[in-house]
């Protein structure tokens, strides 16, 4: 360890001499470093060259059997590891007093049959002695794939080394290469010249694969040549886009729906069983149906880019999916004792912007539609619809009216296209009134409004129609909905979660009663229940009801429409048919209760 330098006092006005930097630069570094590591690259090849590594089992380079190996019979090993470009293997290949070292003369033959004498091939050796080089792998072909071919071409070359170095070898032999371990040198300079021009998975197919055998030392050059030509098995072209697809699943259903088997239930005379108390629904779409692969479900839609882009084809196979899939739903409907179910209002996209009789698939979708309209009315289901918040039939706007009025009526003839002839609010149209328009008068001229609509649709859509009331204090209680009903007569739907926020001065029991009562003669009424839930907006419906669904003794008289985020299973685990899920948030109740069961039991 140096120690520091301690400073001395010079002279005033004098200037310390100048000392030369002793630092090593970059360059020398990195030389000593180079120089260090090819040193240790080449102590240990020569280290597994002497103690006869099996790395170099089946390589080029000389390996005597009873001979011992010198440091000047290694020179060519040295060489062949250094990568070096001279290509002489040691330097007694030039002199002229070196004698190829030749295999022994073969025994005597025993007493017996003569047996042919196999030629010694020493003169050829020696002949060939003086013009070979010992080959030396290319830059480019390193690796286990480039010693595995190098290792190949040199066996299929070279003459195998099976024959025993005698004893009595001269001297001047011990710094000669065998005969048996030379390679031509044309043929070595076009190998490295063609594993130049080659990929790295060239290299390996030549080698015969990432991981080929070697051939073995005392294998002959037909079977070392046989090896080297089997080429890696070409593997399966790929699809695009991934693997293998998976195959479909079938649905979920003890029976598909068919004309032959609305032929066998209708010869066989069934007839739906009563319907559950009470009767619940659920709306539009089917959770399991859904997650099946591919799935199931009745609301295939398009953006208005697509369907300018596509046009009305595209539109009608989204349609006929739809329809096709409709009467699966109705079908698992049935099989889960489920007799109310609300249609999705995109069953037809761009519903009533563009005419279903212009759809080039129109007969496929009214036969698709008829088969589900058997369905349901065969097992005694009822379907309905609701349209979206876009509708506003009270909408000073007489394009936003006019534009609403045709998706009414688009709904209306789907009910049609399904066999409901008898047009009546069995299969209702639900809506709400729409926006109040303060500015444009009043609640009672909006309502005025919404009638003299009303009275504009055709006569078919009109007696399907339905109005629902409002969960904002501004809107449409239940309670003003009566004066729209005396203007146009239109059944009232009573939803109990809405009448929680927009009450007016009617209580619940009132308010249920007073819709039922606007319904007509033999058609159920319909209402909705609904939960809020923990950790979102009152206002926002809740996965799962846990109710108890209270109809103020109405429960078998109307049909409970169940409106929350896990649709069928809502419904499902309400009934008990499935558990609720382990961990579910506290629900708060719908519309409270205004007075309590046994007092509203004992004042009827």
């Amino acid at each position: 360890m140096v120690a520091p330098m301690q400073s001395e006092a010079l002279p005033v006005g004098s200037s310390r001499p100048e000392v030369k930097s002793r630092t090593v630069s970059h360059y020398q570094l990195a030389a000593f470093i180079s120089l260090w590591m090819n040193f240790r690259r080449w102590a240990c090849w020569l280290a597994r060259a002497t103690t006869g590594h099996p790395a170099f089992a089946h390589s080029v380079l000389p390996q005597p059997v009873s001979q011992p190996i010198t440091r000047s019979s290694l020179a060519g090993s040295r060489e062949f590891a250094m990568g070096s470009r001279r290509r002489a293997a040691t330097s007694a290949l030039g002199s002229p007093a070196a004698t190829p070292l030749t295999p022994p003369a073969p025994p005597p033959p025993a007493a017996g049959p003569a047996s042919p004498v196999e030629p010694s091939n020493g003169a050829a050796a020696s002949a060939a002695d003086a013009n070979t080089v010992v080959p030396r792998p290319s830059k480019r072909r390193r690796g286990s794939a480039a010693a595995a071919s190098a290792a190949a071409a040199a066996a299929q070359l070279a003459v195998p080394l099976s024959a025993a170095v005698p004893e009595a070898a001269p001297a001047a032999a011990e710094d000669v290469v065998p005969a048996s371990l030379t390679i031509d040198t044309e043929e070595v300079v076009q190998e490295q010249h063609s594993a130049r021009g080659r990929s790295r998975r060239g290299q390996r197919r030549v080698a015969g694969g990432p991981r080929a055998e070697l051939p073995e030392q005392g294998a002959s050059q037909p079977e070392a040549a046989a090896n080297e030509e089997e080429e890696e098995p070409a593997g399966k072209p790929k699809r695009k886009g991934g693997g293998r697809r998976r195959a479909p699943d079938p649905p979920p259903l003890n029976e598909l729906p068919s004309e032959e088997l609305l032929a066998r239930l209708r010869s066989e005379g069934y007839t739906p069983p009563p319907l559950p108390v009470p009767n619940l629904g659920y709306a539009c779409l089917n959770m399991a149906l859904r997650e099946c692969k591919p799935p199931i479900f009745t609301s295939r839609d398009c953006i208005q880019r697509t369907l300018k882009a596509k046009g009305l084809p595209h539109l009608g196979e989204l349609f006929l999916a739809n329809a096709r899939d409709l009467a699966l739903l109705i079908q698992w409907n049935h099989e889960h004792g489920i007799r109310l179910f609300r249609m999705s209002s995109v069953l037809c996209p761009w519903m009533g912007t563009v005419a279903m009789e212009e759809m080039p698939q129109f007969a496929e979708i009214s036969a698709a539609l008829r088969l589900a309209g058997d369905l349901a009315r065969l097992y005694g289901q009822r379907v309905t619809f609701h349209p979206s918040h876009f509708v506003k039939l009270a909408a000073p706007d007489e394009e936003l009216a006019a534009k609403s009025m045709q998706e009414l009526e688009a709904h209306s003839q789907i009910m049609d296209l399904m066999g409901f002839d008898a047009a009546s609010p069995e299969n209702k149209i639900n809506i709400h009134v729409g926006g109040v328009y303060t500015s444009h008068g009043s609640k009672e001229d909006t309502m005025r409004r919404w009638a003299a609509n009303y009275g504009r649709l055709s006569p078919r859509c009109r007696a399907r129609l339905t109005v629902e009331n409002d969960d904002v204090a501004s809107a449409f209680s239940l309670q003003d909905l009566l004066f729209l009903h005396s203007l146009c007569g239109v059944p009232l739907v009573f939803d109990f979660h809405h009448h929680k926020f927009c009450p007016g001065e009617l209580s619940e029991r009132e308010a249920l009663l007073a819709a039922v009562k606007t319904w007509p003669q033999g058609i159920r009424p319909v209402v909705h229940w609904s939960e809020s839930q923990a950790g979102r907006k009152p206002h926002a419906h809740s996965d799962y009801v846990r109710g108890p669904i209270f109809l103020h003794g109405l429960e078998g008289q109307v049909d409970v429409m169940i409106e929350a985020k896990c649709k069928e299973r809502a419904l499902l685990a309400y009934r008990g048919d499935i558990p609720f899920p382990a961990v579910q948030e506290e629900a708060a109740g719908p519309g409270t209760h205004d007075e309590a069961p046994e007092a509203l039991e004992a004042s009827e």
